[in-house]
């Protein structure tokens, strides 16, 4: 770290948890658990996050989307619905990927992180600080060098909706 100002005072990290969702989708596809061809059905629940005013993919319930496009959605788009989507898809439900968020929180050195869900809406016990942030983002260009890319992809269309990317 070059600077740094109250980097240990926890927050809620609000979409910025979707860096560790990216993160553990990139360590599964990276052990072969899951492939980016992966056709996923979307479920009621990962639909329902289609919050007004929330960022979305735009996906619907019942149609089956591939792992790769509902990656770009998440990471992209930002999308709350694909995070729910895959979160599923990998641990069988939204609770199951959480525990593995945070077992690879725990691995990366992340002590002053908890998850609660893979979108990063609020909810109680869900923070982080910007140290542990910076940390994951360290992790993701030096563990994830194919993925990383995909941070700064100026926009992805899904369905015929374009949306530009929500990273800077």
């Amino acid at each position: 770290m070059l600077a740094e100002k109250e980097m240990n005072t926890k927050l809620s990290p609000a979409s910025l948890t979707k860096m560790m969702t990216s993160y553990v989708i990139g360590q599964e596809l990276a052990r072969g658990n899951i492939s980016e061809d992966d056709d996923v059905t979307i479920s009621k629940n990962a639909w329902a996050k289609n919050f007004p005013d929330s960022s979305k993919m735009f996906i619907e319930v019942n149609t089956s989307v591939s792992l790769s496009d509902l990656y770009r959605g998440l990471v992209v788009q930002s999308g709350n619905d694909a995070s729910v989507a895959i979160a599923e898809h990998v641990a069988g439900s939204e609770a199951g990927f959480v525990s593995l968020m945070n077992s690879w929180a725990s691995q990366l050195g992340l002590t002053n992180s908890s998850f609660t869900n893979p979108h990063g809406l609020d909810s109680d016990g869900l923070y982080s600080t910007p140290h542990d942030i910076a940390k994951l983002g360290q992790a993701i260009i030096r563990d994830l060098p194919d993925i990383y890319p995909m941070y700064s992809e100026p926009y992805f269309t899904y369905n015929g909706i374009t949306q530009y990317n929500r990273n800077g």
